[in-house]
């Protein structure tokens, strides 16, 4: 192949064919603008003519592809046919039925009439007096440790609490500051 040159008359670009190692030019092949008509031919008005107009109601391709480009029973699949939506309520339907039927143990009925009895002494338990008492007891106590420690820290400051071990000092606080010596509400 020779170097592309401009070509003024046709105003295109062309090339020389030659075969390789023997510089001989190959020509181009002669164009001829009149092409013959046959009987077999078709009219260029048939061929311009519209004959297949697609619609919504029309598949692009039949049900069969569809299936092999989709894998016919994929997890992922979200639209499937009738007759396997079906089948599977038919499968579903089944499964429900037999896990309701359960195979009853001497084992099993003797944990669920215990079961049974323990929630029915859960529901009857009512507090008793002594119980009642019990815990009043024990809320007094607690309110009564209250109202020791705040009665014990009205009187302290945080220094002496820092130095019983109650409150941590900051690391950069010295113990004689001002701040030490405020009480804690």
């Amino acid at each position: 192949m020779s170097k592309p040159y401009w070509d003024k008359r046709t105003k295109e670009i062309h090339w020389n064919r030659y075969i390789p190692h023997l510089n001989i030019e190959i020509p181009w092949p002669e164009v001829t603008k009149e092409e013959e008509e046959h009987e077999s031919d078709t009219r260029r008005m048939n061929v311009e003519e519209k004959t297949y107009i697609p619609s919504l109601f029309m598949r692009p391709f039949p049900d069969t592809v569809i299936d092999e480009l989709r894998g016919k029973y994929s997890k992922f699949r979200d639209r499937h046919e009738r007759d396997y939506v079906e089948a599977k309520k038919k499968e579903d339907e089944e499964k429900k039925k037999f896990s309701q039927i359960k195979i009853a143990t001497p084992l099993k009925e003797i944990n669920k009439r215990i079961r049974f009895e323990k929630k029915q002494l859960g529901k009857t338990q009512i507090l008793t007096d002594e119980i009642m008492e019990k815990i009043g007891k024990t809320m007094v106590k607690s309110m009564e440790g209250e109202q020791a420690l705040k009665a014990h820290w009205a009187t302290k400051t945080v220094a002496d609490g820092i130095r019983e071990g109650f409150i941590m000092p900051p690391p950069s606080a010295p113990l004689n500051s001002d701040a030490a010596t405020k009480t804690v509400s």
